[in-house]
């Protein structure tokens, strides 16, 4: 399945017919050895990809216009961009002999003629796994199971995507911009009120509330950075653990929306209530609104505006 025409075409044109009947690779290596294609063929051959990838300069989005994916210099500008995303440290992976051998093969054998050739083009893989692990960004889809007291929602990840915009926020394990799959897409959404000159934090998918201070910087490891965000400082609790700060409170149902105006309403009424109690936070209902305003907005985005 494609997302588009335009898609479907190029992935025919440059990676299918060398992907065909072979024996299928591990899903990660899949996904590098498409971007390691699709890259030699937007340069135009593996030298000029070589030369761009050691280029001392080294590029963001906002370098360049990518307002208009038609443009003849579109690809060539975003491949500028994404081969210059972070590579953790940590993300250092270990090229095996056997990922080696794949370079012996078609396509990539026609690539070089020498072994410094080979080693340039295993390092340029490389580079692409360790970009991938360092700044993919998961994909959702909200859905749930039933089970015998309740329904139980959970993200169904539907595939993932490297975004050079997504990639230059920063990680809080209480982050106060929250990220959403709409239509293929991925939108971001403020999570809670931000003053003028805050940074936005996006949650690299470890939350304070859902996890301890130790998990969490055990699996943050990977990004190579010690985390300092405030819920990291001040060692924020658990949801179970949270207080309690309004008697009147009650906690909100994670029901199934079924029009968009209702889910408005209740997203506003919770947002509201947000903001007059963010002195509080984290408390058990300024958390507890704010995971249930996720759960509104990935229900609100399946819908048609009413």
């Amino acid at each position: 399945m494609y997302c588009s025409t335009t898609c479907k075409t190029e992935h025919e044109t440059f990676i299918h017919r060398h992907e065909c009947c072979k024996k299928p690779l591990p899903p990660v290596l899949s996904v590098c050895t498409k971007m390691l294609l699709t890259a030699i063929s937007i340069a135009g051959s593996f030298k000029n990809l070589h030369d761009m990838i050691t280029e001392p300069k080294r590029h963001t989005v906002f370098d360049f216009d990518l307002s208009n994916p038609d443009s003849s210099t579109y690809k060539h500008h975003l491949l500028s961009v994404i081969n210059s995303c972070a590579m953790s440290k940590n993300s250092e992976l270990v090229i095996t002999e056997k990922m080696k051998a794949i370079f012996d093969r078609p396509p990539f054998d026609s690539l070089w003629d020498s072994k410094e050739e080979r080693e340039n083009l295993i390092d340029c893989f490389h580079k692409q796994l360790r970009i991938h692990n360092t700044n993919q960004l998961e994909m959702g889809e909200h859905t749930f199971e039933n089970l015998p007291d309740q329904k139980f929602w959970y993200s169904k990840t539907i595939g993932s995507g490297l975004c050079p915009f997504s990639s230059l926020f920063n990680h809080s394990c209480d982050s106060n911009v929250k990220r959403f799959t709409v239509d293929n897409k991925i939108a971001f959404v403020v999570g809670r009120p931000i003053k003028a000159g805050e940074q936005l934090f996006i949650s690299y998918g470890y939350s304070s509330y859902r996890m301890s201070r130790d998990e969490r910087r055990k699996q943050l490891q990977r990004f190579s950075f010690n985390c300092d965000c405030q819920a990291c400082v001040k060692n924020f609790p658990q949801i179970v653990q949270l207080v309690k700060i309004d008697k009147r409170f009650v906690e909100p149902k994670f029901d199934e929306v079924t029009r968009t105006f209702e889910g408005v309403e209740i997203f506003k009424k919770n947002c509201e209530y947000i903001e007059k109690n963010i002195v509080h936070h984290p408390c058990m209902e300024t958390t507890t609104l704010m995971i249930h305003n996720e759960h509104l907005l990935h229900q609100i985005s399946r819908m048609k505006i009413e």
